[in-house]
């Protein structure tokens, strides 16, 4: 489902050909159209995506705030490759951690296929966590 299409023929939002979009409004859209992708490559501010029909990160490369992806579909993370708050990936199929560079806050990866195949070191040797991990 295109997102950005929606946005501009159902909701009449003309501004949505920007490369960004703030968390809050990413997801109030997302839950009103059940959109299932990311059409931007940036996201200001945290984002919860707990409870939206999300399956795919789609394009999205940075977000300046937290990230909560807990109970969603997401089995990768596609492009993204810097989050400067937390990253939330509990009670996701997620089984890799794509392109991630970079997490400023704490990792938090229990109860998914990639807390089962990687030990801390490991992760910490693929991506640069500033705070904690968390494999439980």
């Amino acid at each position: 489902m295109d997102l950005r299409k929606i946005i501009r023929e159902e909701i009449g939002l003309e501004w949505i050909q920007e490369e960004w979009i703030e968390g809050k409004e990413l997801r109030e859209l997302l839950l009103q159209t059940g959109a299932d992708t990311i059409p931007f490559k940036e996201v200001r501010g945290n984002l919860n995506l707990y409870g939206t029909a999300i399956k795919d990160l789609g394009s999205l490369q940075y977000v300046r705030g937290d990230l909560n992806l807990g109970g969603t579909a997401i089995k990768d993370l596609g492009s993204l490759q810097t989050v400067n708050g937390y990253l939330y990936l509990r009670g996701t199929p997620i089984k890799d951690l794509g392109s991630l560079q970079s997490v400023g806050g704490d990792l938090y990866i229990g109860t998914t296929p990639v807390s089962k195949k990687y030990s801390e070191r490991e992760i910490r040797a693929m991506v640069n966590v500033q705070g904690n991990i968390y494999l439980w």
